[in-house]
C-alpha cells in the first residue's frame, strides 16, 4: 500500500478553491432590485386624477375669497349679482356656482344682509372670476414610453410594425396647481356710486 505524505502534494490551483459569496451578493442584490422594481412598475397608477383637480381648485378658490374683506359692508343690505360669473364647461366641478355660494358665505359672515333680489337690497355686490383652472406636471426618472421603432419602421416598404417600447419607470413625480383670481366691487342701488372695492385676491394650491 502506498503512503503519501500531504506534504508532498501539489497546492491546490485557485479553480479547485470554493467561489466567494462575499464578491457576488451586490450582483445579486442588483438582480433582485431589478426584478422588483419590473415588477412594480404598473402598481398605483391613477389616470383621470379628478378628485385631485377638484381639490387644488376648491382650496385655490376658499384662499382667494378668504382675502375678499366685506366687513366695510356689515349691516348693510347686499345682493350680490352673480351676472358676471359665467358657467364654464371645462372647469369641472369647481365652477361659478362654488364661487357664487363661497362669496355669500364670506359676505354673510361679515355681518352683512343678503338679500334674494337687488330691490330689497341697499349695495350691489359684483364680483368675476379672472383665472380658475389646473396644470398638471409629470417627471419620471427611467425609460419614457417612445414609439421611435415603429415610427421608422413605418417608413420602409413590407416591414412588419413593431411596437412600441414601454415606459420603464424607476419613480416618478406628479404634481398638480390649481389658481384662482377672484375680485369684486360693491355700489349703491339708488346712486349707482362706487362704495367698497376688493382688489385682485389670487391664490394658488398645490398636490404632489
Amino acid at each position: 500500500m502506498l503512503l503519501v505524505n500531504p506534504s508532498h502534494l501539489p497546492p491546490s490551483s485557485s479553480a479547485m478553491r470554493p467561489f466567494p459569496l462575499r464578491s457576488i451578493y451586490p450582483f445579486v442584490c442588483g438582480l433582485v432590485w431589478i426584478v422588483a422594481s419590473v415588477g412594480l412598475a404598473g402598481c398605483g397608477t391613477t389616470n383621470e386624477q379628478l378628485a385631485t383637480q377638484q381639490l387644488v381648485l376648491s382650496k385655490a378658490v376658499d384662499r382667494s375669497i378668504a382675502g375678499i374683506d366685506f366687513r366695510p359692508l356689515s349691516g348693510r343690505k347686499v345682493y350680490l349679482d352673480t351676472s358676471y360669473l359665467r358657467q364654464s364647461k371645462d372647469v369641472g366641478f369647481v365652477n361659478s356656482e362654488y364661487v357664487t355660494s363661497s362669496l355669500r358665505q364670506q359676505i354673510a359672515a361679515a355681518g352683512c344682509l343678503l338679500q334674494d333680489t337687488n330691490k330689497d337690497a341697499d349695495i350691489i355686490v359684483e364680483p368675476r372670476i379672472g383665472t380658475l383652472g389646473a396644470d398638471d406636471h409629470r417627471v419620471t426618472y427611467g425609460i419614457p414610453e417612445n414609439n421611435s421603432l415603429s415610427s421608422a419602421a413605418s417608413l420602409l416598404p413590407n416591414t412588419p410594425s413593431l411596437p412600441s417600447i414601454p415606459e420603464f419607470a424607476l419613480a416618478r413625480r406628479d404634481s398638480r396647481e390649481g389658481a384662482a383670481k377672484i375680485a369684486a366691487f360693491a355700489y349703491d342701488r339708488e346712486s349707482r356710486k362706487v362704495v367698497w372695492q376688493s382688489g385682485i385676491r389670487e391664490s394658488n394650491a398645490t398636490a404632489r
